[in-house]
């Protein structure tokens, strides 16, 4: 079997393994999503909680799908186990079919962007690097709108809120939901975390299409590098690999 096909299909059966691991992965993801749902109830702390736990699900589980097939099921059934509780939350509240399912996308998108690209990455640096370098980036990606708040009245903070804000899952998602209010305006946002709306004027995105593009394309990016590095490098802590 040649590496492109080997990598699309190999192991496409589900073993037992695999399907006892897919089950326990849900069963996380549901169990994260209900604690986030009776904590936060409806509201974008809940939604934005509900995306990094996604994303670093992804990261964590990329070891347990190592090839496309296997790693769109996982990412797919984590996502929707993740927000399985909110989705019937928003639902009891009025929400359309089409913000819930923007959201599980945008769900689904970050869990497997962040799943492929550690594949892909772990496959050029090894998987512990790999899965710590993807997980710094995730997580300064996720919280620039935090962070760079000192920055935004030069013209590189400039910049980055004119080109980059539509991207951001925060706001892509956030604006699915516009009657949930401005999250930068909340109580402990306002006054703590960032200066956006408040001394710098912004727009948030009139929908998530351009996130879910960006990440969908690092989904991709991760495939094709798995791809070209397929197969994976040896483990040197396994006891079955031979050199």
């Amino acid at each position: 079997m040649n590496p492109i096909s080997d990598y699309l299909l190999h192991r496409l059966t589900f073993s037992p393994r695999v399907l006892l691991s897919l089950c326990l992965a849900i069963t996380l993801a549901m169990t994260l999503g209900l604690v986030i749902y009776c904590l936060l109830d409806v509201s974008l702390g809940s939604i934005f909680s509900i995306l990094f736990v996604s994303g670093l699900l992804g990261i964590g589980l990329n070891e347990l799908a190592k090839n496309l097939g296997i790693g769109t099921v996982f990412s797919f059934s984590v996502s929707v186990g993740c927000c399985s509780p909110m989705i019937l939350g928003l639902g009891s509240v009025g929400y359309t079919l089409r913000d819930i399912l923007g959201f599980v996308l945008m769900t689904w998108v970050i869990c497997c962007g962040m799943m492929s690209m550690t594949q892909g990455i772990g496959r050029l640096i090894g998987y512990g690097p790999g899965g710590g370098l993807l997980l710094t980036l995730f997580l300064g990606w996720m919280t620039w709108p935090v962070w760079m708040s000192p920055y935004f009245h030069t013209l590189w903070g400039q910049w980055c809120i004119d080109h980059l804000l539509g991207y951001q899952p925060l706001f892509a998602v956030a604006s699915l939901f516009p009657e949930m209010g401005d999250w930068t305006h909340a109580p402990i946002a306002y006054a703590r975390l960032t200066n956006l709306g408040q001394d710098v004027l912004y727009a948030y995105p009139s929908g998530p299409g351009k996130s879910v593009a960006l990440h969908t394309g690092l989904a991709v990016v991760g495939m094709l590098i798995a791809l070209a590095k397929y197969p994976a490098r040896p483990n040197a802590s396994d006891p079955n690999t031979t050199c």
